[in-house]
């Protein structure tokens, strides 16, 4: 199976590497029509998320992948140390194993799933897939649900949220906090929702869409403000959490200085990818900055658990390849064709 996989993932490299290395959709776009284009690839898959950055292609050349990954990235050519290259077999498990989120650094999240199906969609609707691209990713889709839920990983659903919430409570506790939460979106939510059950004073709800702002907020009985509103507030914050879908900082050194002005401590969690916080506010005084590096790999799973769900990816993989290679041996032009 000339199935090749290059990419980098939160072991082997830092939150910085990985924003000069993920994709935008416009970039996915643009990089898949070019793989083919050039020849470089039959097909591909680009997967881009705050932990990885991986391209799953066929017929092609690791290498030349490799290059065309470095090459559009616009990235220097050290940073080629940061990709990892797994071919046929390994490349298969792999996908199974990222699908069924056992390759997250939050093991078991939820989240992942829907990111793989996402794009395998992007790369289907600009006709990207080959069919034999199609089978395995709807195989490793359909698989990551039932390895969750056989392996009974599918309980209450590990995220990045919860971590960092649980994080946040042992550090300096939610009881009786004033907490800013950044963002709109389903990790936004989550904190939002996981804050307000734990009895935060109060929590403020910040987005550049005033309307969702207001939606979060009522339902979890906090106050909406306006991104404007929201620097001019920072002096009443203990916690602020950040999860926006901004390609650029939202909480510049400048605008921190401009108006934080109180000594008590701020705990800051940049959970956006790329970050919405400038670094340089978490070397100031009475500020804690943390982002999606500084959480360890989490597994809130029994050993035998994780245990059970990679046999359960191993086996689902080996079928699926078992049953691609007995199209090869029938002999039939297409079968050999689609795995050549």
């Amino acid at each position: 199976m000339n199935l090749i996989l290059i990419g980098t993932n939160h072991r082997y490299s830092d939150i910085r590497t990985r924003e000069k290395l993920s994709f935008s959709q416009n970039d996915i776009m643009l990089a898949l029509s070019s793989l083919i284009e050039e020849a470089i690839a039959a097909g591909a898959v680009i997967l881009s998320t705050c932990q990885r950055v991986e391209i799953y292609a066929q017929d092609g050349d690791a290498a030349l992948v490799k290059r065309f990954f470095i090459r559009f990235k616009e990235a220097p050519a050290s940073y080629a140390k940061y990709l990892y290259i797994k071919e046929g077999e390994e490349a298969l498990r792999h996908l199974f194993r990222v699908a069924s989120g056992l390759d997250s650094q939050v093991v078991g999240e939820a989240e992942i799933l829907g990111q793989v199906r996402e794009a395998y969609l992007t790369a289907r609707s600009l006709k990207a897939v080959t069919p034999l691209l199609g089978r395995l990713f709807e195989r490793a889709i359909f698989a990551g649900r039932i390895i969750r839920r056989s392996a009974a990983i599918s309980g209450p659903e590990p995220s990045v949220a919860s971590i960092a919430v649980e994080k946040c409570e042992k550090l300096v506790g939610l009881s009786n906090r004033v907490i800013f939460v950044v963002g709109s979106g389903v990790i936004a939510a989550k904190i939002a929702a996981t804050a307000a059950r734990k009895g935060a004073k109060c929590i403020v709800v910040a987005n550049r869409t005033f309307e969702k702002a207001q939606e979060l907020a009522e339902q979890v009985n906090g106050k909406a403000v306006r991104f404007e509103e929201f620097y001019r507030l920072l002096n009443e914050a203990d916690i602020v959490f950040s999860a926006t879908a901004s390609r650029h900082l939202i909480l510049k050194k400048d605008a921190f200085l401009q108006n934080r002005t109180v000594k008590k401590r701020l705990v800051i969690f940049d959970l956006a990818f790329p970050r919405d916080v400038d670094t340089a506010i978490g070397k100031m005084e009475n500020v804690s900055l943390f982002n999606l590096d500084d959480f360890k790999e989490e597994n809130l799973f029994k050993d035998r658990e994780i245990s059970r769900a990679n046999e359960l990816a191993s086996e689902k993989a080996k079928k699926f390849l078992e049953k691609e290679e007995n199209k090869w041996r029938s002999g039939s032009v297409q079968g050999q064709a689609l795995l050549r």
